[in-house]
């Protein structure tokens, strides 16, 4: 895959460098190592779990010929389900490349959210899956102005982020009780839950108000609904 195109932006100097607390959750040695476990035990979406949320945020209608930006790409399932779904300039962009490198998933650009390492106007469709309620609640509006800019003009994001739902009102409160270590995948992601809580549960307090967060980070909201335990935003760069 050409990645000629991706570089620094020639007004902020070349690639961006990270930071602790930035990307993709924190970079504590403990989450680092529960993030890459927990793959292990399938609590990562399923190439069909993607491609329904996606198709659910209007995939289907988005042209395949132009540069897509899979951010925080994680150990690469999203790249891999977009390019079944026929894109092919896909540019992984993860806190820590070596997860989505050791499964094959091709070109990744080291970087974070708050920070793209992509030039401006360079990309015509974002997906953020699972990434933004990793990050504190000043850095999610950094990676929505950074998510922005990396955006052509008239670019479209397929956002996808945990929602406050009453069916999540139900199965959080069951997950911490003795019955969520009742198998090996509630186990794992009981623990995921409690290392990403610092975060998540800021996240969660402050969901209701997602939608106006968006438009408050001047994008379109061409679409927002709340479905299962996300949220399915479907923003657009105004032109």
């Amino acid at each position: 895959m050409r990645t000629l195109w991706v570089v620094g932006d020639p007004g902020a100097g070349q690639a961006a460098t990270m930071r602790e607390g930035s990307g993709r959750g924190d970079l504590r040695p403990e989450w680092r190592d529960h993030y890459g476990r927990v793959r292990k035990d399938a609590l990562a979406p399923t190439s069909w779990s993607n491609r329904r949320r996606l198709r659910l945020l209007g995939v289907d209608g988005i042209g395949r010929n132009g540069p897509v930006l899979d951010l925080g790409a994680g150990d690469g399932n999203l790249t891999h389900t977009l390019r079944g779904l026929g894109f092919r300039r896909i540019v992984s962009v993860e806190l820590q490349p070596e997860l989505a490198a050791a499964h094959g998933t091709g070109a990744v650009v080291a970087g974070c959210a708050t920070r793209i390492p992509l030039a401006s106007g360079s990309i015509d469709t974002a997906v953020v899956m699972d990434v933004l309620h990793h990050l504190r609640a000043d850095e999610v509006d950094l990676a929505l102005d950074e998510l922005r800019r990396v955006l052509r003009p008239g670019g479209t994001a397929l956002v996808c982020e945990p929602a406050a739902t009453p069916l999540r009102a139900v199965l959080d409160p069951l997950l911490r009780s003795p019955l969520g270590g009742a198998t090996r995948f509630s186990r794992s992601k009981r623990e995921m839950v409690a290392l990403e809580w610092p975060t998540l549960g800021p996240w969660l307090d402050a969901e209701p108000a997602a939608a106006d967060r968006y438009l408050g980070a001047g994008f379109v909201l061409g679409s927002f609904r709340r479905r299962g335990l996300h949220h399915l935003a479907r923003l657009r760069r105004p032109a």
